[in-house]
């Protein structure tokens, strides 16, 4: 399946945190300058410095060569491929933004931070998230090999400490650890979206559909009403559960003309009378930006009149009005 290009990045803000320095924006792919799109949109990259006095061939990408000044223009004298010019993406690199994980982890599980603490080089424990000490690490490797980063992890008689890292190159299981400690990939636990880290509780799934829309179809909708694009962040579009939806196509099936609640619901089968029923946000899901921009999208769209029979329209769904030029 192609995956979304919230995905791609955050595979991508996985992968530069595992290596720990700059990677050059022409030694990824094409996938992963989707993601880069994206993580610079999200302003959760910078520019690193770049030794460019020898480079890696922009041509064949196997060997190094000396970097000149050849009129104006910088080239790279590969020893297979001869002088090879540099692009722009040839002489930049990127990297994570100090402490941007760390500050969106904290925020996705609420943590108070009372309990931070470095246990190592790039491996801090942010603090607690029901009773587990919730720490991050560039690499899992590096827990196995120094069991008492487990000890030191732990606060007081809380439970087990809970690991976090970028997924390693094998599959292994939660318990790789063993039984003293969890491990989690940030990849499957974390979820980009507008800008900000969701968290996704062991044994739940994400509503994933896969590639974003390029562009809305109707007025600000996908074509299928499963993406909504917001005029606040138009390039990072809402996804909605199926039922939400079909709540939206229902109203745009309506034209702008308000109707009764039931009837609306009724042509989305939906069991509930109250639209905005499927857009309440659940007590555990607040502050979760995927559940609270479904909200603001339906604030944003659907228009209420509170009269005995409490009638929906929605404005963007209006047929729109083309002014013809009056006859001389």
């Amino acid at each position: 399946m192609t995956l979304s290009s919230r995905a791609l990045a955050w595979q991508l803000a996985c992968r530069l945190y595992a290596v720990g320095y700059p990677v050059k924006e022409a030694s990824l792919s094409g996938n992963e300058r989707i993601g880069l799109k994206r993580l610079q949109q999200d302003k959760a990259v910078e520019l690193a410095p770049v030794r460019l006095d020898y480079v890696l061939c922009p041509y064949c990408q196997q060997d190094d060569g000396p970097v000149s000044l050849v009129n104006g223009q910088m080239v790279c004298h590969c020893p297979d491929c001869g002088p090879v010019e540099l692009d722009d993406e040839d002489k930049q690199a990127w990297q994570l933004k100090p402490g941007w994980l760390a500050r969106k982890i904290r925020a996705a599980l609420n943590l108070d931070g009372s309990q931070h603490a470095k246990l190592g080089q790039d491996i801090v424990r942010l603090g607690l998230f029901d009773r587990h000490p919730v720490v991050i690490a560039p690499k899992l490797i590096t827990l196995q090999t120094c069991p008492d980063l487990i000890e030191r992890a732990r606060v007081g008689r809380c439970a087990e400490p809970w690991f976090f890292t970028p997924r390693p190159l094998k599959n292994v299981d939660s318990q790789v650890l063993g039984r003293a400690a969890y491990w989690w990939s940030l990849e499957e636990r974390f979820v980009l979206f507008g800008g900000s880290l969701s968290f996704i509780p062991p044994g739940a799934v994400i509503d994933e559909l896969g590639s974003e829309p390029s562009g809305p179809t109707h007025g600000p909708f996908s074509a299928d009403f499963r993406w909504v694009f917001l005029d606040d962040a138009p390039d990072d579009p809402v996804l909605l559960s199926e039922k939400q939806a079909a709540i939206f196509k229902s109203l745009w099936h309506f034209r702008g003309e308000p109707q009764p609640g039931e009837v609306i619901m009724r042509k989305a089968q939906a069991d509930s009378d109250r639209p905005g029923d499927l857009f309440k946000i659940k007590s555990q899901n607040k502050g979760d930006p995927r559940y609270e921009r479904q909200k603001l999208a339906f604030d944003t769209l659907v228009m209420r009149k509170k009269d005995r029979e409490s009638s929906y329209w929605m404005p963007c769904a209006a047929p729109q009005k083309v002014s013809t030029p009056s006859m001389a």
